[in-house]
């Protein structure tokens, strides 16, 4: 009688990038020759506590890197194209991005910063208060990259 065992292994490929630094690559993610596509290394910043007073446009400036390896395997010339988001925000509390969109898309060459402006709009219906919200960055068929800020709204404006 022969037994056989099955050994689960994890879903993903890592490739080798510059000092050591490995990205992931999803099972399946592969550019038009079947090559696996990395996934870039983006990472977001801003500021954690806006103070956005009611009734008024508060603008921050959200930075999108693209880092961290030398090239970006079955990409030329590794540049990341990411769809940015804001999810969690309460009744009242509205936003936009630069060009008053909601869900742009950009692209964010390797090895730089990209900065895109976060417009909140609490209106006169919102309690002051803090709301936690999500920023998110999504690439095609990558992990989403997210950053929780908390939106302080003060009253009057």
């Amino acid at each position: 009688m022969k037994t056989w065992q099955v050994i689960a292994a994890a879903s993903a490929v890592y490739l080798g990038g510059c000092a050591g630094f490995a990205a992931y690559v999803p099972d399946g993610n592969t550019n038009t020759g079947g090559t696996p596509l990395q996934c870039a290394a983006i990472t977001l910043s801003t500021n954690t506590n806006p103070q956005a007073p009611q009734g008024s446009d508060t603008e921050e400036v959200l930075q999108i890197t693209n880092g961290q390896v030398n090239t970006l395997h079955g990409r030329s010339p590794g540049d990341a194209v990411v769809t940015l988001s804001i999810t969690g925000l309460p009744n009242g509390l509205g936003f936009t991005f630069a060009d008053g969109e909601t869900q742009p898309t950009r692209t964010v060459p390797l090895n730089s910063t990209w900065n895109e402006d976060i417009h909140y709009l609490p209106d006169g219906t919102i309690q002051p208060g803090d709301y936690q919200v999500t920023i998110r960055a999504q690439e095609q068929g990558c992990p989403a990259v997210t950053q929780n800020v908390t939106v302080s709204v003060i009253g009057g404006g």
